[in-house]
């Protein structure tokens, strides 16, 4: 789980820092000083080992693992965030190996949907699902280390503890799915609006961007 989570980070900090992806018009592939390219198509240099980052994901050997492991993370860098979506996964699931237990078997399993069919898929609704249970956990686990009450009613006040709200959305949404309404309901934040503002504060402040960074350092060592 670590290390699928810090081969995406790499490969996702051109899109993060603005290069490409979003709205700048520029895919990933086209970031030269990157090892991803080598994922995306072009020719794999002889000191690139992609095998491993396949491995992790559970994703076939040769071109076909290169390519689904490059198109889920161009699905990824269409958003700034580099949000996991259901059309990221949707990519990755093209990858997946057709024999034995998959990855994408361990997630339904993960999920209590026991097997699932040779080539079938993690529906939307699913994904959504499991991007739910894993956002409340790190809503959670980041409002305890912060200090702060971990229920809806307890967080509820306008202008309450904004800083640390803007934090977990921040974080939360670059390791999940769930949208700005969800994370505005489930931190108290009213409309949505305060989940866009709170997560471009945390990009525009040099104090509010190294918070988060430990923050994510502490979630990375508990994975």
């Amino acid at each position: 789980m670590y290390f699928r989570i810090v081969a995406d980070y790499i490969h996702l900090n051109p899109v993060r820092s603005g290069w490409v992806g979003g709205s700048t018009g520029r895919k990933l592939v086209e970031w030269a000083w990157s090892s991803f390219p080598g994922y995306g198509g072009r020719k794999v240099p002889e000191w690139l080992e992609t095998g491993r980052v396949l491995a992790a994901f559970e994703l076939a050997e040769g071109r076909r693992g290169r390519a689904a492991y490059a198109r889920y993370l161009e699905a990824r860098a269409a958003d700034r965030e580099g949000t996991l979506t259901d059309e990221s996964l949707k990519e990755l699931r093209r990858g997946w190996y057709l024999g034995g237990e998959s990855f994408g078997e361990k997630v339904a399993a993960a999920m209590g949907q026991g097997k699932v069919r040779r080539r079938a898929s993690v529906s939307g609704g699913a994904a959504l699902a499991h991007d739910e249970a894993e956002a409340e956990r790190l809503v959670k686990r980041l409002l305890e280390e912060q200090g702060l009450p971990t229920g809806r009613v307890a967080l509820s006040g306008r202008g309450k503890w904004q800083r640390e709200k803007a934090l977990v959305c921040s974080l939360v949404r670059k390791r999940t799915g769930v949208s700005n309404g969800w994370l505005a309901s489930r931190l108290s934040m009213g409309h949505e609006s305060s989940v866009t503002r709170a997560l471009r504060r945390v990009r525009e402040s040099t104090g509010w961007t190294a918070q988060a960074r430990r923050l994510e350092s502490m979630l990375e060592i508990e994975d």
